[in-house]
C-alpha cells in the first residue's frame, strides 16, 4: 500500500509527508500486529492502540458516538491517525464533513501509510503531521475559519492519550485565541476514552 499511499501525497503536493513516510523510523516503541480480523494493529510500549479484536468494527463504533450529535457540513479535526481506521468511517460515512487528520508521532504515521491502503483517505482529507504539524494545523484552520465563520469541533483518538498526552488541550489552547474570536460558534473538543467509555464536551 506504501507506493499507492506515496502517490496520493504528491498529487496533493505534500513532498514533506513523503520524505517522511519512506525514512526509518525513530524509535522502536511501536509494533505492527494483527487482529483477529486480520486487520493490521499498533502497539505502543505493549498497549494496543486499536481493537486486537477488529479495529474497522471499533471504529465505526467510535464513530456513532462522537457524530450523533454534530451538525451536517461540520468542520472536524481528528487528533491522532493512528492506522487510519476512524478517519476512514468518517469520510466514509460523513463525506460533507470537512476533514482535518493531525497525527502528532511522525512513525505512527510512517506505520499507517506502510501497513494500510490510504489512498482514498489522503485525497478527501488534509493531513499534517509531527511537531511542526500543529502549527501548520491552526494556520490552516484560522484561515478556514475566516472564509466560512464556522469553529471546528476537535475530535481526540483515544489511543493518541497513549503516546502524545496534552495534543489536544494545546491545539484548543491555540485556537481558543485565534480561531473562536473569528466565529459565532464556541469551540467544542470531544475526548473519548474506550468503546464502552464517555464522551466529554471540552469548551
Amino acid at each position: 500500500p506504501l507506493d499507492s499511499n506515496l502517490r496520493a501525497l504528491r498529487e496533493k503536493n505534500l513532498s514533506k509527508l513523503v520524505e517522511t513516510a519512506v525514512t526509518e523510523p525513530i524509535t522502536d516503541r511501536f509494533e505492527l500486529t494483527e487482529s483477529r480480523s486480520g486487520a493490521p494493529s499498533l502497539r505502543v510500549d505493549s498497549k494496543s492502540l486499536h481493537s486486537t479484536y477488529d479495529p474497522v468494527r471499533e471504529a465505526s463504533q467510535q464513530l456513532k458516538r462522537y457524530a450523533s450529535d454534530l451538525p451536517d457540513n461540520a468542520t472536524v479535526v481528528l487528533i491522532g491517525l493512528g492506522l487510519g481506521y476512524l478517519a476512514e468511517e468518517w469520510t466514509r460515512l460523513r463525506p460533507g464533513d470537512t476533514l482535518f487528520v493531525y497525527e502528532p508521532d511522525l512513525d505512527v504515521f510512517r506505520h499507517a501509510l506502510q501497513s494500510r491502503e490510504l489512498s482514498e483517505l489522503i485525497s478527501v482529507s488534509t493531513f499534517h503531521t509531527g511537531p511542526d504539524g500543529l502549527d501548520e494545523l491552526a494556520a490552516s484552520l484560522k484561515e478556514l475559519g475566516l472564509t466560512n465563520g464556522q469553529s471546528p469541533v476537535v475530535i481526540e483518538w483515544p489511543g493518541v492519550k497513549e503516546y502524545a498526552p496534552g495534543v489536544s488541550e494545546t491545539l484548543r489552547n491555540m485556537l481558543m485565541s485565534s480561531t473562536v474570536k473569528m466565529t459565532d460558534s464556541p469551540l467544542r473538543i470531544l475526548v473519548a476514552g474506550p468503546v464502552y467509555g464517555g464522551t466529554l464536551p471540552m469548551g
